[in-house]
């Protein structure tokens, strides 16, 4: 189901999709299978690099680069715990740091027409989103924890987001 959404996700957006499994040792005999799913993706002049492991970590990673003549303000994005959501109804599942208020606005705009905010709503999908600046150019990375349901589902809007992220960056 993963692969087939990876291959699907790839035909429609021009990617490069590459999949393999390995096995490693884990000790006393034991081989341990690790399934790396990678998609490479263009867009306007950056690119969108997904990768899912499955097998040790389960973490899903998005790294894009915005090579952007504009002065970007980091910021960090985490997701307000399921637990914690609990306790406070009602309230946005973001807790957004970042300098700019109107960016932030932005991001929190972008996470909601994407269907990032639903999908945290509805499923145990608690991303990390940092964008920081470093000599390659204003990098905004996520990752998560993939112990979540219909995973595959996530691929698309994610990939989404990080498009809206480069057009207001660029």
């Amino acid at each position: 189901m993963i692969e087939s959404r990876f291959q699907e996700i790839s035909q429609e957006l021009n990617g490069n999709y590459q999949h393999e499994t390995k096995k490693y040792n884990g000790g006393m005999g034991a081989r341990l299978p690790v399934t790396l799913h990678r998609l490479d993706i263009d867009y306007n002049g950056s690119s969108i690099d997904v990768k899912y492991e499955f097998g040790n970590l389960n973490l899903g990673e998005f790294l894009c680069t915005i090579k952007s003549g504009k002065r970007i303000p980091d910021f960090k994005i985490e997701t307000r715990s399921n637990l914690g959501r609990l306790f406070t109804k009602g309230k946005n599942p973001w807790k957004i740091k970042c300098s700019d208020g109107l960016l932030a606005e932005k991001i929190k705009l972008f996470l909601k027409e994407t269907d990032l905010e639903k999908i945290v709503q509805e499923t145990s999908f608690e991303p990390s989103i940092i964008g920081e600046t470093d000599q390659t150019g204003f990098n905004v990375k996520m990752q998560f924890y993939l112990g979540f349901e219909n995973k595959e589902e996530s691929i698309l809007p994610i990939i989404n987001f990080y498009k809206k992220m480069i057009d207001h960056l660029n």
